[in-house]
């Protein structure tokens, strides 16, 4: 399983779409351990799309794909990410916040707080409204 986090400022970044950093986490599917954590950045070609638009995402979604991610924690996350993503088969937990390692180790303990999709949404909008 590989786990990709937006990250700003070492935590969880709170508007996916503006994450220039995701950190990932290659994680044993037999034992649950972290085997590697790498950050990557997201590739120039995709920062200098016009934002948001849904080439942008489906480019972010892609580039996540190509690299093996099949889940994504995250805080906001707009209607059309959420979209590029199932896109590509990665699942994605939104509306969590805070330290990116701890979020990883409860999803793996089942333990993850996560908000439903009209909360994800509802939480998009105060981001932007900010």
């Amino acid at each position: 399983m590989i786990i990709a986090v937006p990250v700003r400022h070492g935590e969880i970044g709170q508007d996916f779409e503006k994450a220039g950093t995701f950190r990932v986490f290659d994680i044993d599917n037999r034992s649950g351990k972290c085997l590697r954590t790498q950050d990557f950045e997201i590739p120039k070609e995709a920062e200098t799309k016009i934002w948001p638009s849904m080439q942008r995402d489906l480019e972010i979604a892609e580039f996540l794909e190509a690299n093996g991610v099949d889940s994504v924690i995250c805080g906001g996350i707009s209607k059309k990410m959420r979209e590029a993503l199932s896109k590509q088969s990665i699942q994605y937990y939104a509306g969590v916040s805070g330290d990116c390692k701890e979020a990883v180790s409860a999803l793996l303990c089942g333990s993850l707080e996560f908000l439903d999709t009209q909360e994800a949404i509802d939480l998009y909008n105060s981001v932007l409204a900010r």
